[in-house]
C-alpha cells in the first residue's frame, strides 16, 4: 500500500493540467516575452522563466498518475475482494475537466488575477493533503481507465475502483484488486475487459 506522500502526489497529478492551463492563460493574457532589450542589453524575463518552469513541471507531473498505476500493476499483490455493489463514477471527471476550462475563460476577461489563482491552487493542495478524497484523473481516462465506486461485503463503501473496463454490470465480475491506498483499488491489467 502506498504512503500519504504518494497519495498526495497522485491527487496533485490531477491538478497539474490545471496549473498548466493557468500558466498558459497568464502567458497569453500578459503577452510575456522571454527576452527584453533595455539600454543595449538583452535581459531574460524572470516571469517568463517561472512560467516555463510551471509549464514544464506540469507537463511532466501530469503523467505521475499513469506511472503510479503501472507501478501498482507490477508491484502490488492482487487480493480477493467481495463486492456488494458497483456504480460508475466517471462523471466526476467532467467536473474536473470543467475546472480545467475555467482558467481558459480568463482569456476573454480583461484581467486574470494571478494571486487569486495561486490562492485557489494552494487551497486545493491543502484540501487534498488533509482529506481522504481520491480524485479521478482525466489523463487516466484518456488512457482508457474508468472509475467506479464499489461497496464491499464487509461494509466498506465509496472505494474508488480504477479499471480498464468500459462497463461493469455485475458485482461478481470484480473479484481481485490491488489496494493502492485507502479508498483506491486498482483492477489488474489482466482483468476481463
Amino acid at each position: 500500500m502506498a504512503n500519504k506522500a504518494q497519495k498526495l502526489l497522485f491527487n496533485l497529478s490531477t491538478m497539474s493540467p490545471l496549473v498548466l492551463i493557468f500558466a498558459i492563460v497568464y502567458w497569453l493574457e500578459k503577452d510575456v516575452k522571454l527576452f527584453s532589450e533595455q539600454e543595449d542589453k538583452i535581459q531574460i524575463n524572470v516571469t517568463a522563466v517561472a512560467l516555463i518552469m510551471f509549464i514544464s513541471i506540469s507537463v511532466a507531473f501530469s503523467f505521475y498518475s499513469s506511472w503510479f498505476v503501472r507501478a501498482c500493476n507490477k508491484k502490488l499483490e492482487r487480493i480477493p475482494i467481495g463486492v456488494d455493489g458497483v456504480v460508475p463514477n466517471d462523471t466526476w471527471v467532467i467536473v474536473v475537466l470543467l475546472s480545467y476550462a475555467l482558467p481558459a475563460a480568463g482569456v476573454v476577461f480583461k484581467e486574470l488575477n494571478i494571486y487569486i489563482s495561486i490562492v485557489v491552487i494552494l487551497l486545493w493542495i491543502l484540501f487534498l493533503a488533509l482529506s481522504n478524497t481520491i480524485l479521478p484523473n482525466p489523463i487516466l481516462m484518456l488512457q482508457g481507465y474508468h472509475f467506479y465506486k464499489i461497496t464491499t461485503v464487509d461494509g466498506s463503501s465509496d472505494i474508488i475502483l480504477l479499471s480498464r473496463r468500459k462497463s461493469i454490470q455485475n458485482r461478481s465480475a470484480v473479484n481481485t484488486v490491488m489496494i493502492a491506498f485507502h479508498y483506491l483499488a486498482i483492477e489488474g491489467e489482466n482483468a476481463d475487459v
